[in-house]
């Protein structure tokens, strides 16, 4: 008996997009013949299945549907330094054997082990994937899954608030290359030197495979937040006269720190408010992009009412052996809330915005999580079907993007 494999997934795959086998076999001509796979994800209980042939001898078999059970998104919320991308990582065993005879017996094949992350990739991208091209390797230009503008060229620049996250992600997959460590480098307003810290990655051993996934906040909110445990150097990291820092990362292949990005401190926007939204890039990373532009907020409040029963002798009425008595104070309502909806909607403008800008803020417009990092130390969770938006043409080559986000409730049948 023999299970022939015809094309399987490469070892690393975007969990989110189809992972398909096609094998053929030289015994379907068996009684009750079906090929017999099992599926085992993070070394839990196998999914077994019995998928009879297809064009005599073939069985082409897809896997995404469980992945996506198993993968999550994560975000670092109020976790500071290294920290592992739980459950957006995933170890999956695939064993492509048959069975037949009455009873069928099964016969197992050779075991397939592939890894899934979180990522989503567009059908161009998934048809010329290369997993090297996502993983840390010296091969890239970029490291992190981030889709930054200037990608990591040396001292591309992003404006911050004194109280923002700005998360990088890293998939270090290769156990030759992987990140071990991050160099903060901060600056006054004058451009003097303040001080060099250092926050070293906890999760640089590949075992377990967990560990290949992990994420560090480099935002004002993160740098200021971390303890002085994972540092070395200066500390704190972000103090009152920071104007400015530099972030860059050192591949443990490579004696030198590259892929640099400088952050400049800014609280006062010209004009507006400076409203910084993050949002799920199809690579399985938050990237994030500051709103500059005029905003807006509506509030929206609907009630559905329902007529109640009247309460018996509401009226003034003779109670015997009392004498008269008036109606009840307060009296009850004629009606009563059946429902109760409170839509807040908010309106965000962009500056103009760059060719890249445009392209890259396309993940945002299908982004299924979306997060606004607020002034008061919280987060405002939004799905993409609370999302509108409109690219709003302004001249020649000009676009700013117009974003609406919906939040609110409904609360059924009140009771008072």
């Amino acid at each position: 008996m023999a299970v022939t494999i015809i094309k399987q997934p490469q070892e690393l795959v975007p969990g989110f997009n189809d992972i398909e086998f096609y094998a053929s076999t030289n015994n379907s001509t068996q009684p009750n013949f079906k090929f017999y796979i099992t599926v085992t994800i993070n070394g839990g209980t196998p999914y077994v299945y019995h998928i009879p042939p297809v064009d005599t001898n073939k069985v082409y078999f897809n896997i995404v549907e469980l992945t996506r059970k198993y993968l999550e998104n994560y975000y670092p919320y109020s976790s500071y330094g290294w920290q592992k991308c739980t459950n957006g990582y995933i170890k999956v065993v695939v064993n492509i054997g048959e069975e037949s005879g009455a009873p069928p017996m099964p016969y197992a094949g050779s075991n397939i082990t592939i890894y899934a992350w979180n990522g989503s990739l567009t059908k161009h991208e998934r048809a010329k994937y290369d997993f090297g091209n996502y993983e840390v390797s010296l091969g890239r230009i970029n490291m992190w899954l981030n889709n930054l503008v200037d990608g990591a060229t040396n001292l591309a620049t992003s404006i911050i608030k004194s109280n923002q996250d700005f998360v990088f992600y890293f998939l270090n997959h290769d156990p030759t290359y992987y990140i071990d460590d991050c160099k903060i480098v901060t600056y006054d307003s004058n451009g003097a030197l303040i001080g060099t810290s250092h926050i070293a990655n906890g999760y640089v051993s590949m075992s377990p495979y967990t560990n290949n996934y992990v994420c560090i906040n480099c935002g004002t909110n993160g740098l200021s937040q971390i303890s002085s445990g994972v540092v070395t150097g200066a500390y704190p990291i972000i103090t009152a006269s920071v104007a400015s820092y530099v972030v860059s990362f050192r591949n443990v292949g490579s004696p030198y720190y590259y892929y640099e990005r400088t952050f400049q401190i800014d609280d006062c926007a010209p004009k507006y408010e400076k409203v910084n939204v993050q949002y799920l890039n199809r690579y399985g990373a938050f990237d994030c992009f500051n709103f500059y532009g005029n905003h807006e907020k509506n509030n929206k409040h609907e009630k559905a009412y329902y007529k109640t029963i009247s309460n018996y002798f509401e009226g003034s009425y003779y109670l015997t052996g009392s004498g008269f008595v008036t109606g009840a104070n307060p009296q009850t309502p004629n009606r009563k809330t059946l429902s109760s909806t409170y839509e807040q909607k908010r309106i965000l403008i962009s500056e103009y915005l760059s060719d890249f800008e445009i392209e890259s803020l396309q993940d945002l417009i299908g982004s299924p999580r979306i997060i606004i990092n607020n002034d008061v130390g919280d987060y405002d969770i939004y799905t993409n079907d609370d999302l509108n938006y409109h690219f709003k043409p302004a001249g020649e080559k000009l676009q700013s993007l117009q974003i609406s986000l919906s939040s609110g409730i409904t609360e059924q049948r009140q009771n008072d």
